[in-house]
């Protein structure tokens, strides 16, 4: 298994074009976090949303870009991750966009739901389309302890009752149940209850400056009608 400086080093000499397409493509799914940041579940919206909606390229540099990164996570041992990068399912996935901005985010969410990686809905909570970082943090957290569990074989995906499985994974976010910090770093970071709260917090203030804005722009659109006076 190589570094990723030795994947990326390998890969400038089967191709450096190849490499520079490998190593923004990861410094941009990583953000700069390296190979050890990377997540099946991160991968995924990378390569379904991000890539073909973020890149300035035409669609068939969006393949050359999955394929090049696939290269990589390759020669640094990461083959699952790498089939995902070429896989046919991310090659149609890149396809539906050159049919429409709208058809290839449709296909996007429908695979996204689909997804083992994804964590479901849980008793206290329903993931929002559009996440704050602390919403964010728990869904990741959530999305490692499933990743783990695959990996370990306590979810066997496609098998009778595997997705009952994995809503017991995510079970840390149902009262009475660990931080699922727990079952990525081996210990509980913070109580499940506090979490929650936080993800309220974060709910709040989004509501209230959602509010604010709203006020702001009927405010504006008042200040921009013509003032008309009694003759």
């Amino acid at each position: 298994m190589m570094t990723e400086a030795e994947a990326l080093q390998a890969l400038a000499r089967e191709d450096p074009a190849v490499a520079d397409d490998a190593k923004a493509a990861l410094r941009w799914l990583t953000s700069g976090g390296g190979l050890g940041a990377i997540s099946l579940l991160r991968l995924q919206e990378f390569l379904w949303y991000v890539l073909p909606t973020s890149w300035p390229v035409p669609a068939n540099g969006h393949f050359a870009i999955a394929r090049a990164l696939s290269r990589l996570l390759t020669l640094a041992g990461m083959d699952r991750y790498g089939d995902v990068c070429a896989s046919a399912e991310t090659e149609q996935l890149i396809a539906a966009y050159t049919r429409g901005h709208d058809d290839g985010v449709a296909a996007y969410s429908k695979a996204l739901a689909t997804s083992h990686a994804a964590p479901p809905d849980t008793d206290l909570l329903a993931w929002s389309s559009a996440m704050g970082p602390e919403e964010r943090a728990a869904y990741d957290a959530c999305a490692a302890a499933i990743e783990l569990a695959v990996a370990a074989s306590d979810i066997r995906v496609g098998l009778s009752g595997w997705k009952t499985r994995r809503g017991a994974v995510v079970g840390p976010w149902r009262p009475g149940h660990a931080d699922p910090d727990q079952a990525r770093f081996g210990r509980p970071r913070q109580n499940p209850q506090t979490g929650l709260q936080r993800i309220e917090e974060e709910f709040a203030i989004a509501a209230i400056f959602e509010n604010r804005l709203a006020v702001i722009s009927a405010r504006r659109e008042m200040i921009k009608r013509p003032v008309v006076f009694d003759s």
